[in-house]
């Protein structure tokens, strides 16, 4: 896993490195590429985005076949989005948000 030069990958949350970790054995499984962090804490986003709290990420795409970027993000909702998450296929960039709703069945939570 690497990031693109000048992304701010520090606060992190867990769940989103946990996304993370599951994504990157998905496109070197798909496509065999390594995933690249293009965007954390950094970066410009709406004011409400869940990017200036450390909850989001966008990752590089440019390297998947059209096929393979929609299999990638098809894949990754059937594994988080009944645990918190959105995944989003942007046209430049699969974007990945922890952001639990009621309903949602999260295997990691945060401790006191």
């Amino acid at each position: 896993m690497k990031k693109k030069k000048g992304v701010d990958a520090k606060d992190i949350c867990p769940q989103i490195w946990f996304a993370l970790g599951l994504c990157e054995g998905e496109m070197r499984q798909l496509a065999g590429v390594e995933l690249v962090i293009t965007s954390g804490r950094d970066g410009e986003h709406q004011k409400n985005s869940l990017h200036h709290v450390g909850c989001a990420v966008d990752i590089r795409i440019r390297r998947l076949t059209p096929a393979g970027k929609r299999r990638l993000c098809q894949h990754l909702k059937l594994l988080l989005d009944a645990r918190g998450y959105d995944v989003v296929l942007e046209s430049d960039h699969l974007h990945i948000e922890w952001d639990p709703k009621k309903g949602d069945a999260p295997w990691l939570q945060e401790v006191a």
